[in-house]
């Protein structure tokens, strides 16, 4: 497993709800993969200022985790402090997606998804970010098919997540998992904004700034077909359209050859 630690180095020296993007492309990138055993001097609790301390210091203490195993105390208060937005609900959210404990992966899985299906909208712009990371950490964490289905109505279907960044923060966990089904919603958000959404309408209400949510769509495809990813948020109308009838075609070479 990729440690989430190698997220942070740049993140958390700076205000906390403009970091999480940079941090998220290196977390959601990260394939599901194998635990590694914990390492045997592990921490049971974090510090008691782990909500407190400066911004760089909880930047260098996350670096250095190697997945702990907190304990009955101070998991609960942890995942009780990883719901709903701020810096605080962020911090726990990044020690809570650490937890090494195998025999609690489940519930840890369990709490981002059922945090997420409350599908909150932040309260004003820039404050997803402990959402889109939880969302961004289930990519490391076992998932049951039951879980996995409730992940994807976070996605499509008819009753998907308020906010857009966190709806394409879970489409990418799912593709990154190799769940399809996501692809078409990831390249509609490529096609937005351009002449070709009025063939493939959005699904969501009308916002301003897609730069972030573009770039994040187009790099899990882009690692999903193994190509690199060329699009450019800031790029000619023609070449959003070419960069997302580009993935449209790959995607159905890639079904049709079996790959």
């Amino acid at each position: 497993m990729r440690p989430i630690s190698r997220l942070q180095p740049h993140a958390l020296a700076h205000p906390w709800h403009l970091l999480w993007p940079a941090a998220l492309l290196i977390v959601a990138c990260a394939g599901p993969g194998q635990p590694s055993p914990p390492s045997v001097d592990y921490l049971k609790a974090p510090p008691s200022n782990w909500a407190s301390m400066h911004s760089t210091e909880f930047a260098a203490f996350v670096r250095g985790l190697q997945q702990p195993l907190w304990d009955s105390t101070a998991r609960p208060n942890l995942l009780e402090a990883s719901l709903g937005f701020g810096e605080r609900a962020l911090r726990a959210t990044l020690l809570c997606a650490h937890e090494g404990a195998r025999d609690e992966a489940p519930s840890i899985s369990e709490h981002f998804l059922a945090s997420l299906e409350r599908r909150q909208a932040p309260p004003s712009r820039g404050e997803g970010g402990n959402q889109i990371t939880q969302a961004a950490a289930l990519v490391m964490r076992p998932l049951t098919l039951e879980q996995s289905v409730r992940l994807m109505a976070l996605v499509i279907g008819s009753d998907p997540h308020p906010d857009l960044a966190v709806r394409v923060e879970c489409a990418c966990t799912l593709l990154a998992r190799k769940e399809t089904r996501v692809a078409p919603f990831l390249i509609r958000v490529l096609r937005a904004r351009t002449p070709a959404e009025k063939t493939d309408p959005p699904d969501w209400p009308r916002i301003d700034t897609l730069a972030w949510v573009k770039h994040r769509a187009s790099r899990s495809l882009a690692e999903h077909l193994g190509v690199p990813d060329a699009f450019r948020p800031d790029g000619s109308w023609q070449h959003q359209i070419d960069e997302a009838l580009k993935y449209e075609r790959l995607l159905m070479e890639m079904v049709e050859t079996g790959r």
